[in-house]
């Protein structure tokens, strides 16, 4: 039920208001970052930077085959042009490296394309960044929304990848956002099949399950870390929490997971705290003391 008002709040809000360069929706502040450009390259899942951040924004990716008809006459005639522009320059002693990659890109995405290795998609990329209004205080939630996106920003432009925010846009910004697949604020970028692959997936550096290992918990971005501290450097290990925060019941259910995948559990115990577990799995008590037979 909540998941069902959270989303119908999302797509039918009380109240939209629009600004130029943000738009309030209900009682958040939202400012969006558009991609307007990439590098030559880019690694896999070069997105996980920003959504590993668990920072408050949202992201949408539009993305749309490419006619092949009309990519194949676009590509030949950004080829030719490029080869009289390099040859241009070298009548003059020019020497243009950045046009000698492009034309080397270029054709080898037309020779991928004729031999049917690669497709050539329109892509869209959104970045909604919020800020919830909290106490009334509508401008420090503007100032807020502002500084996340500087922030985006500035991870994108680490990536090399150019941004900008549509100013004047804001409604079709809106709809972009929107759970509906429509893409009305159309700002694309033409990316060939391997490009796109590096779009997906979202991966995190935490997302490392190992076969023989059991669940430690999750991370910041409700991401499953499943580990075999047998395969560590050292299995040595300390849990640290504040007073009612779980200890024991975590490391009940660690022993417990750990017993149940084949290790065997030896607990020093000097309060009894873990007589019931032991009983439960049928373990075996020794007792030391001055009155015991052990």
């Amino acid at each position: 039920t909540d998941f069902y008002n959270q989303a119908i709040k999302e797509v039918a809000p009380q109240k939209v208001t629009f600004f130029h360069d943000m738009f309030k929706v209900d009682e958040k502040y939202c400012k969006l970052l558009s991609v307007i450009g990439y590098p030559h390259s880019v690694e896999e899942g070069f997105l996980d930077k920003i959504i590993s951040s668990g920072d408050n924004y949202d992201i949408s990716i539009h993305i749309q085959p490419y006619p092949i008809e009309y990519t194949m006459i676009s590509l030949n005639r950004d080829l030719q042009k490029q080869q009289a522009d390099l040859y241009a320059d070298s009548k003059k002693g020019i020497l243009n490296p950045s046009l000698e990659i492009k034309f080397k890109s270029t054709k080898a995405v037309l020779e991928d394309l004729q031999k049917g290795k690669q497709k050539l998609f329109d892509v869209s990329l959104y970045i909604m960044c919020k800020a919830n209004i909290k106490n009334n205080e509508e401008e420090k939630a503007k100032q807020e929304a502002s500084l996340l996106a500087k922030k985006v920003k500035s991870d994108l432009d680490g990536l090399m990848i150019q941004s900008k925010i549509p100013a004047f846009q804001m409604v079709d910004s809106y709809k972009s956002m929107l759970p509906l697949g429509k893409d009305t604020l159309k700002i694309k970028r033409n990316i060939h099949t391997s490009g796109l692959s590096a779009y997906f997936p979202f991966s995190s550096p935490f997302l490392d399950i190992e076969n023989e290992g059991i669940l430690l918990g999750l991370n910041k971005n409700k991401i499953p870390y499943i580990k075999d501290i047998f395969r560590l450097t050292n299995a040595n290990g300390i849990i640290l929490a504040t007073s009612g925060a779980g200890k024991s019941y975590f490391t009940k259910l660690l022993i417990s997971r750990m017993f149940l995948n084949g290790s065997d559990i030896i607990i020093i115990d000097p309060q009894g705290e873990y007589l019931s577990i032991t009983e439960h799995y049928k373990g075996e008590t020794i007792t030391i003391s001055k009155n015991s037979d052990t």
